[in-house]
């Protein structure tokens, strides 16, 4: 679940950044949403079935926190409005898939950490 929609808000966050370059906007708040979709692909790639689910839910939180940070230093600095608040609902959906990846129960009931014992 976490893998998909990261990837979905991926495909978002790039439209926004080739949106931002062919409309001009504040060039460093398009080019700085380009790399944000980059992390994006590191998390979805991060999120798979053997991955403890505090680490596969770190990943969104982290990028999250970032994608906040943009938004308050673009709306300090004077950015293009409509790119700052775009910032800001992509900040509030790798929020919300943070939540929903730390309330998933691990696999086989081990935080998705396997242990093997030696004979």
């Amino acid at each position: 679940m976490i893998r998909g929609i990261s990837l979905a808000l991926r495909v978002g966050l790039i439209i926004l950044w080739l949106v931002g370059l062919s409309d001009h906007a504040t060039a460093w708040l398009a080019w700085l949403d380009g790399a944000a979709a980059i992390g994006a692909f590191a998390v979805a790639s991060m999120a798979s079935e053997g991955v403890a689910v505090s680490r596969a839910a770190g990943g969104p939180l982290g990028l999250a926190l970032a994608l906040f940070l943009l938004w308050i230093i673009a709306l300090a600095t004077g950015a293009d409005h409509w790119l700052a608040w775009w910032t800001f609902a992509f900040a509030c959906g790798f929020l919300i898939l943070g939540f929903l990846g730390s309330s998933q129960r691990a696999p086989h009931g081990g935080g998705g950490v396997r242990t093997t014992r030696l004979a």
